[in-house]
């Protein structure tokens, strides 16, 4: 957005993302955290959490641009690749055909021989179009070259010129093969479509990234140095007109267009997507146990235990038809249940399959900037609560809702006040006091709703209950199966489980050291045991997942779920569908 120079050096461009990012952040926060609330159920952002939030949290990004065109940068992330351009099957047919423009086709084929120059600036807005048609008019007399003209937003008249023909919307697959070259605003779609058909290119840019394309093509010697639309003149014009019909230039652009064709972007996309995956963390960790895969959808709160909604509806009661009152009182996001067997209170939340700590602190200073963020923000919305619970809780439940509302508003506030000068304060700071001086690699001190918040209610739960819940002998599973993992969590917390470096999605336990506390499941028999320990000392020190911990437990145990209900087919193994984990996997 800023337009500023791309040169070597040169901190004033780099230096203006930083303060754009932060600027978008805090204009744009209280949107994203309604979308994020109201729309996906998931935690809000504080103020600190979303600039820098690609580089400093290690969220996967795809550039969708060509590497032979600009490759990937030395400086960036290892999670940011540049996979290429998306682009439709070539072997597609094409939309429109010659017989479709006659009147270009007629003026076209007058000089076959001689193709005419490109002139497009899509959905930019010109001020002077008169101005703009006179320079392309008398530059195209000057050279003596043919000009097609596209008109978009702004309405491009050179019909006066016989060198010039007008065209309106059309495909840039039909009509720029019929071209010598391109010049246009130094859209991203624009740009890589012009190099992919081999033409030499000039960007007048306009605005925000066009200036990087702008200064990528001049770089890449497949076009002149840019010039803004303002700054054109009819001279100008015409000496960029024989620079983008030089031999050097052709010869450049022809050499990328092979290059750029050879790649597959939507592919390479596709790749980066699926080596992303949190593969470690999508697995129910009772199916891995009984030899399945299912996806899991909960978690039982404050362990590693993910279960599917199969599991989840059999743990959850079924519940009763409520009143309206009772309706609103269930809206509180968590709901107890008892466990199976054991009968101890446990709760259901929402599994998160990827926890990226946006604004996660790595030094105090960042930490009590952070916590400062986050403190202002909450102390600002605590005296909207007294405004804001009556009005929702009106809504849903008429004036008894309203009336409830008033009398919980206050402590709303104070909660929201106290939390946001306890809890978000003191949390940031601890965290990045641990993290930067004490090197530790902690997600939350008191704040665990930073690694993921329930859904509330479990919606999901309630309405697949009586089509999931199981029966016979499946129930008898399960119920075993959970109490194995369970007890398996307890083995796998007290083996020193903590987080990799740059990854929140799963915690890790070194090999060795569940080994050492496997003697404690007491649940599984002395030959499940070794073989359990067997399997672990293929991994050696390696540090791993409480999935492929219930996996090589699974291994031990299959012999216990070998009976399945007809219904039930068995599906393949965690290993078996993904294959053995890339290194930084674990």
């Amino acid at each position: 957005m800023s337009g500023l120079d791309y040169k070597d050096g040169a901190m004033g461009n780099a230096s203006s993302y930083e303060i754009f990012d932060a600027f978008t952040a805090a204009s744009l926060l209280s949107t994203i955290n309604k979308w994020r609330s109201q729309t996906l159920h998931i935690k809000t952002l504080n103020v600190g959490g979303v600039a820098r939030s690609i580089v400093d949290s290690h969220v996967p990004f795809s550039a969708m641009w060509s590497p032979s065109f600009v490759p990937k940068p030395p400086d960036w992330p290892e999670q940011c690749r540049v996979v290429g351009t998306f682009t439709s099957d070539k072997s597609a047919p094409l939309t429109v055909s010659d017989a479709d423009f006659p009147e270009f086709m007629e003026w076209y084929n007058q000089m076959p021989d001689e193709k005419p120059i490109f002139i497009g600036f899509g959905s930019m807005v010109i001020k002077d179009t008169t101005k703009l048609s006179t320079i392309i008019m008398e530059a195209a007399r000057q050279t003596q070259k043919r000009v097609v003209v596209q008109s978009s937003w702004s309405k491009i008249d050179t019909s006066a010129e016989p060198l010039c023909f007008d065209i309106g919307a059309c495909p840039h697959d039909w009509l720029l093969p019929k071209c010598c070259a391109v010049i246009h605003h130094g859209g991203a779609g624009t740009t890589a479509a012009g190099l992919k058909f081999a033409l030499p290119t000039l960007v007048c840019p306009f605005f925000a990234d066009q200036y990087m394309w702008a200064h990528m093509v001049n770089r890449a010697k497949v076009g002149p140095e840019p010039c803004p639309v303002n700054g054109l003149t009819s001279d100008i014009l015409a000496t960029k007109f024989q620079e983008l019909t030089s031999e050097e230039i052709k010869k450049n652009v022809v050499e990328l267009s092979v290059k750029m064709n050879a790649e597959n972007g939507v592919a390479s996309g596709l790749q980066h997507f699926l080596d992303s995956l949190p593969r470690d963390n999508f697995c129910s960790d009772i199916n891995l146990i009984m030899g399945e895969v299912r996806i899991a959808r909960y978690r039982l709160k404050n362990q590693e235990v993910k279960v599917g909604t199969e599991v989840a509806a059999m743990i959850v009661p079924k519940p009763k038809r409520p009143s309206s009152i009772c309706e609103f009182m269930r809206s509180v996001p968590k709901m107890p249940v008892r466990a199976i067997q054991r009968r101890r209170k446990v709760w259901l939340q929402r599994h998160a399959v990827m926890t990226h700590a946006l604004g996660n602190p790595d030094g105090l200073r960042r930490g009590i900037l952070a916590g400062m963020a986050g403190c202002l923000r909450y102390v600002t919305i605590s005296p909207f609560m007294l405004f804001l619970k009556p009005d929702k809780y009106a809504r849903s439940n008429g004036a008894l809702g309203c009336l409830v509302g008033l009398v919980v508003a206050p402590f709303f506030m104070i909660a929201t006040l106290f939390y946001g000068v306890v809890i978000v304060f003191l949390d940031r700071v601890l965290v990045g006091f641990n993290n930067g001086w004490r090197g530790k690699r902690y997600l939350y001190m008191l704040d665990r709703t930073i690694r993921y918040r329930p859904f509330a209610p479990l919606s999901i739960v309630e309405e697949l209950q009586d089509k999931n819940r199981p029966v016979g002998i499946r129930k008898k599973h399960l119920k075993e199966a959970l109490d194995i993992a369970i007890a398996a969590c307890g083995v796998f917390e007290s083996a020193g489980a903590y987080f990799l470096e740059h990854n929140w999605h799963w915690q890790v336990a070194p090999a060795d050291k569940l080994k050492q506390k496997l003697p404690g499941m007491k649940i599984l028999s002395r030959t499940e045991l070794d073989s359990v320990s067997q399997l672990l000392d293929t991994e050696g020190q390696h540090p791993i997942s409480f999935s492929r911990f219930c996996l090589f437990i699974g291994k031990a145990t299959k012999a216990r779920f070998h009976r399945r209900d007809s219904n039930m087919s068995l599906r393949p193994s965690f290993r078996d569908l993904y294959g053995p984990p890339k290194a930084q996997q674990w």
